[in-house]
């Protein structure tokens, strides 16, 4: 309900005429809320989180099956600069770039183990573990994936990362995974981010996400059906680096000093 100029949302006459229209109306662009709903929702005002509200016949919210949800480190750049290492070493830090695709790549930098044994700030940051899932506290788009082979390494992580501990007898992390990728997950997801500019997401509103109460046996076939496909995936882009190198090496030997002539 609304117009744009350049960069600026204005409201017309015929706007300002449509929301007046809509006071004291439940229609698919206003509803009418009582207080304590409002209450429950933390006096937020955001019509996302009223209009399209998204239910299943058998629901639980995230904090009946979470164990614990740990919030990264916030450690500046500049400081993470002078302890990244140009050796690939047991301490690595995962910051939301390294996040891809629905998967944690080696990408994330590895820290000088002398300068984190020797700071007692480290010893307080949280650590990933195995099993857990991970998902951007703010930005666009949410970022999310399972953490998996992290055995022999220390893993730290920025604080723009939520590391959630699931109770894996109630809720399976591969099939929140995939429910929170689908566009079901990712509509619930949007109604929970605050902010124009930058959203983000409370551990009090992630919390209280809704989902839906799916048999164990489902949720575990699920993960079975995405750990084999991941696994094809992982290969066939395996196959594909090795083909473009391949081919880079054979297409280049025409463009040698010799194959075009370069004067001395």
């Amino acid at each position: 309900m609304y117009y744009l100029i350049t960069i600026e949302k204005t409201l017309s006459d015929s706007n300002i005429e449509e929301i007046i229209n809509l006071i004291g109306r439940d229609t698919g662009n206003s509803k009418i809320i009582d207080r304590e709903k409002i209450k429950e929702k933390d006096y937020i005002l955001d019509p996302k989180r009223y209009l399209n509200e998204i239910s299943f016949k058998s629901e639980i919210v995230l904090k009946d099956i979470v164990l614990n949800i740990d919030r990264g480190s916030n450690i500046t750049m500049k400081k993470l600069e002078r302890y990244e290492s140009d050796k690939k070493t047991k301490y690595r830090f995962l910051n939301l770039v390294d996040i891809q695709d629905g998967r944690i790549l080696d990408t994330a930098i590895s820290l000088k183990e002398t300068l984190v044994e020797s700071n007692e700030e480290f010893a307080k940051f949280s650590r990933l573990k195995k099993g857990q899932l991970v998902i951007s506290r703010t930005g666009s788009p949410i970022r999310i994936a399972v953490v998996e082979d992290i055995e022999d390494e220390i893993w730290f992580f920025s604080g723009n990362i939520y590391a959630i501990t699931l109770d894996k007898e109630k809720y399976n992390p591969y099939y929140l995974k995939g429910f929170l990728e689908s566009k079901i997950g990712q509509e619930l997801l949007n109604q929970i981010s605050v902010g124009s500019i930058i959203p983000n997401i409370s551990i009090r509103d992630l919390n209280e996400l809704k989902l839906p109460n799916t048999p164990m046996e489902k949720q575990n076939e699920m993960e079975n059906l995405y750990l084999k496909y991941n696994a094809e995936i992982i290969k066939k882009e395996r196959e594909l680096k090795s083909l473009k190198s391949q081919s880079q090496d054979k297409i280049f030997r025409y463009y040698s000093y010799e194959e075009v002539g370069l004067c001395d």
